[in-house]
């Protein structure tokens, strides 16, 4: 369960991106083919006296039991150096303005009628980089997003990216974590989007949910994008990820030593 911000707080930003509609009344949403995007203000469980801005993006291509199972991804307003934006309800008023530009640098393009796939792109990666984030379901939405505008050599860029990321992955750790092979993952994913139109009914089942078929729709407006793996990367990234390589690098050597002192087998 979330913590409601005050109805005062809520309505501000609720004029401030008129093209979302609420969803919940912790929500602003709009619906984009696929997905639904929007806002979500929820009030910290840490200080009743302050709430937390973020993004996140709903599946509508899935047969989910709940909405609590269809995230693809959330992602809270950053500060400098990386940091959970907090704003205090007392200050709410004199921050607004500032808060509500920096909303809008960091994920503003994707809150409109039109979204851009570069605008979409951008986000992503920004979160990708981030490393705060289901990579699975990022790969799964992309592709989704493929098999729904049609685009065969989005799809294959996408594959090219996944078998890349995929070979910084351990295999034993992925198996421990989500119960399957990497292989497995990625045969179940080809069955699953091999049938563009068992994707598109999903989509209209769900619209039939009256809230979320009356939520405004917008429109994916196709142009040159990026994905995370064709970036050109800079020193603070290569070094983020040279940690994360090592970090899991000694794991395995950890896990190594283990297994050989209890004389057990470690792939």
């Amino acid at each position: 369960l979330y913590n409601m911000v005050s109805h005062k707080i809520f309505n501000d930003w609720k004029g401030a991106f008129p093209f979302l509609k609420e969803y919940t009344k912790s929500t602003l949403y709009l619906r984009a083919g696929i997905v639904m995007l929007g806002l979500r203000l929820e009030s910290s469980n840490f200080d009743s006296n302050t709430y937390l801005i973020y993004l996140e993006c709903r599946s509508l291509w899935e047969n989910k039991n709940s909405l609590c199972e269809s995230f693809v991804f959330y992602y809270y307003l950053r500060y400098k150096g990386n940091i959970q934006f907090w704003i205090f309800d007392k200050h709410h008023d004199f921050y607004f303005p500032k808060v509500l530009q920096r909303v809008k640098d960091q994920f503003g393009g994707i809150l409109e009628e039109k979204i851009r796939l570069s605008s979409l792109f951008n986000v992503i990666n920004q979160i990708t980089v981030s490393f705060d984030c289901n990579i699975l379901s990022i790969f799964e939405f992309e592709l989704a997003l493929s098999i729904y505008l049609n685009d065969p050599e989005m799809e294959a860029r996408i594959w090219r990216q996944i078998d890349m990321k995929f070979r910084h992955f351990k295999k034993k750790d992925f198996l421990i974590i989500h119960g399957i092979t990497m292989e497995e993952w990625k045969q179940d994913l080809r069955v699953r989007m091999s049938d563009r139109e068992a994707l598109m009914a999903q989509v209209e089942k769900n619209l039939e949910s009256r809230r979320i078929r009356n939520l405004n729709e917008a429109q994916f407006v196709i142009d040159d994008f990026v994905l995370d793996s064709e970036q050109p990367k800079s020193m603070s990234r290569r070094w983020k990820e040279f940690r994360e390589n090592f970090r899991n690098t000694r794991i395995g050597l950890w896990r190594q030593l283990i297994a050989k002192i209890k004389g057990e087998e470690y792939p």
